[in-house]
């Protein structure tokens, strides 16, 4: 719960990235590995998208240095699985 809450805090201060979700943490032995959703307006380029989760990341990593990997999943804003 706290790297759910820490993921959508800081996902407001990069921009961008919203709606966090599906939040998955496992412990390993040499850490914790993190894997998330999230979502993005659409007109955004891939590149800019990449460049926001990626800062993400980055301060997820600084903050928590318990965090061996994260992973995001970004999808735009309105997709739906069918």
């Amino acid at each position: 719960a706290r790297i759910e809450r820490t993921l959508s805090t800081t996902a407001v201060l990069v921009g961008e990235v919203s709606d966090i979700h599906s939040v998955r943490v496992r412990r390993t032995v040499d850490g914790l590995l993190v894997t998330y959703h999230c979502r993005f307006d659409p007109s955004l380029s891939v590149s800019n998208v990449h460049s926001h989760v990626d800062e993400l990341e980055r301060r997820m990593r600084a903050d928590h240095p318990e965090i061996l990997r994260i992973t995001g999943h970004a999808e735009p804003i309105g997709f739906r699985l069918h």
